[in-house]
């Protein structure tokens, strides 16, 4: 396999759109040598996202391949439904949409596959776990293409117990892959960068 091959490409359906992208996890030192490449050059537009995963006591959503969260950034709210496709990891369905608080709404629920696996009873959903970062954004644009880069810092939460995030996601906005590729090759000779096969969703629920 090479190192082409083993990137992860994560392709998401979101209304027409269709998002290509890379996820890493940054170790330890990472982030110190991430900012000798001179797409951290620029600056970032910085982000605190706090997301609550909601479920039944049953789990019933995950373990019909879907997670529900409500994530708050500046006071606004979003609710979003993935569904995980035939290759896990790499192809989801997502539907998004705002909401008036950090509660789901369960009208926009509906109108999801996923409420048909909760056989109607929406009023068992439950926060599972939350994670809450630090997103720092910035654009790299190549000839043609432009790429967002996306460093996450900071932890998952389920009860008492914690996981730390050090995630780098590379989403392409304009452009062919190859660019993406060319980004995540440099960015891997300078920093200690491990593919992230698995959501925050995934890791969360292992945590829980």
């Amino acid at each position: 396999m090479t190192r082409r091959d083993a990137f992860e490409i994560e392709t998401m359906a979101v209304g027409e759109p269709v998002e290509t992208e890379l996820k890493f996890q940054v170790g330890p030192r990472g982030l110190g040598k991430l900012a000798a490449h001179p797409a951290f050059a620029a600056a970032a537009e910085d982000k605190r996202l706090r997301s609550v995963y909601f479920d039944t006591p049953q789990g019933a959503l995950w373990a019909a391949g879907f997670s529900l969260r409500v994530r708050e950034a500046g006071g606004a709210f979003v609710q979003t439904v993935k569904q995980a496709g035939a290759f896990a990891g790499f192809s989801r369905g997502e539907w998004e949409c705002q909401t008036a608080s950090g509660r789901p709404d369960l009208a926009a629920l509906a109108q999801t596959p996923a409420a048909g696996r909760l056989g109607g009873d929406t009023a068992a959903l439950r926060p599972v776990f939350t994670t809450t970062v630090r997103r720092a954004t910035r654009l790299w644009r190549e000839g043609a293409a432009v790429i967002e880069l996306s460093l996450d810092v900071g932890q998952i939460r389920a009860g008492k117990t914690v996981w730390a995030i050090r995630e780098l996601e590379l989403e392409l906005k304009a452009g062919t892959p190859d660019a993406l590729f060319a980004l995540a090759r440099g960015l891997i000779e300078i920093a200690p960068l491990r593919l992230a096969f698995d959501s925050k969703a995934e890791r969360g629920w292992r945590l829980a």
